[in-house]
């Protein structure tokens, strides 16, 4: 069994897309499914900060091609010419599937599969959800008339991370709609990593990761935080992550003006490792977004039996309260996201740990995960 993947650049700094493509290629070969992936628009610096990630990718056997841009996008501009080569000359798959949708990656990947008449998928990554077709929305219909809109009626399958990203598609988008969530590993915290002290009731830790987005509340979680402070006044938040220039500085001087500097640590941009180390180190993961199709780093938090206080409008809500395993907020306030805290911190951390575990060995196990794909591609082909 063969997948391609089309994606615009895999670079960390742009959210769960690059994220999710890296992740599921890597698992799913591991389970037998071969997999390579069509990367569009990368900056040579892009390139570079990846090769890690790279050489991880080749040495489950996952092919990486990509073209170059002499600028940095997100919308994988650059020159075709050589990728195209590649991909003509490369074996053909068992079924495509193009990452997000307003991308020139997403058009390559469409002219592929009508050219040799493969079966393709769309993953829109939340591309296709209220809260972002509502950005932009001049651009989207534009794009829409002149080809999105056909490359979704002709494809064979929606591959949604969620019920609530199913339920945001489209009428007749939703008849072709197939759920297939991110999965996640069964971890041991990595030893001998002192940076970050296990949390305890002098040295109490909570953990927010993301981007500086708006959409990811970041500013509202820090204005919930006196009222946390109130009865954990040792209590620290890390935040792991950025932003552009001018994110960054509001939140760091929100941080400022409400004198929170003692409780709250700032990490950056971080990689895999210490951002297990991160969430080992702490009582709960809090997720307050306005929208996210599934939320990757809740399922590597509940891998680690982590609880998670997350809004209703994160895709992976409905998995922590089918389990118990943390908090859903329904309203999003600074009071909301400090109760939700609140209550997690008093509540039964062992418990906690048990729901948490068992989230992920009933909905996240990429063993699972992965016979799902290969029932899918089975049946396309």
């Amino acid at each position: 069994m063969h997948i391609s993947h089309f994606c615009f650049s895999l670079d960390a700094s742009k959210g769960g897309v690059p994220a999710g493509v890296f992740m599921t290629a890597l698992q799913l070969s591991k389970y037998g499914i071969r997999n390579q992936i069509i990367s569009t628009g990368n900056t040579k610096g892009q390139i570079e900060q990846n090769l890690s990630k790279i050489a991880e990718l080749k040495a489950v056997g996952v092919e990486f091609n990509f073209s170059l841009s002499r600028w940095q996008n997100n919308y994988g501009l650059g020159s075709f010419i050589s990728l195209i080569r590649t991909i003509n000359g490369m074996p053909r798959p068992d079924l495509i599937v193009l990452h997000q949708i307003y991308t020139f990656s997403t058009i390559l990947g469409y002219w592929y599969a009508k050219r040799y008449h493969i079966p393709y998928a769309v993953k829109p990554h939340g591309s296709l959800t209220k809260y972002h077709e509502s950005d932009n929305r001049l651009i989207k219909t534009l794009a829409k008339k002149v080809i999105i809109s056909k490359i979704l009626l002709e494809s064979n399958l929606i591959i949604v991370t969620s019920d609530s990203e199913k339920n945001d598609l489209a009428t007749l988008l939703q008849f072709k709609a197939c759920k297939l969530p991110y999965g996640a590993l069964f971890q041991n915290p990595v030893e001998g990593y002192a940076v970050i002290p296990q949390s305890t009731h002098r040295n109490l830790r909570i953990v927010f990761s993301g981007r500086f987005d708006k959409k990811k509340n970041l500013p509202l979680l820090i204005q919930s935080l006196p009222q946390v402070l109130d009865k954990y006044p040792d209590l620290i938040l890390d935040i792991a992550g950025s932003g552009s220039t001018k994110e960054v500085n509001h939140v760091h001087q929100l941080v400022s003006s409400m004198q929170l500097e003692p409780s709250i640590k700032f990490h950056g941009w971080i990689g895999a490792e210490r951002m297990h180390q991160l969430l080992t180190a702490s009582k709960l993961l809090v997720l307050p977004s306005e929208n996210e199709n599934f939320a990757i780093v809740v399922a590597e938090a509940l891998s680690l039996g982590i609880p998670c206080v997350v809004s209703k409008f994160v895709g992976t809500a409905d998995i922590v309260a089918k389990y118990q395993a943390g908090e859903v907020i329904d309203k999003l306030t600074s009071a909301s996201i400090a109760d939700g805290i609140i209550k997690v911190l008093q509540g039964e951390g062992a418990a906690y740990r048990k729901a948490a575990i068992e989230a992920t060995r009933g909905e996240l196990d990429w063993s699972k995960i992965a016979l799902q794909w290969k029932a899918l591609i089975t049946s396309l082909a």
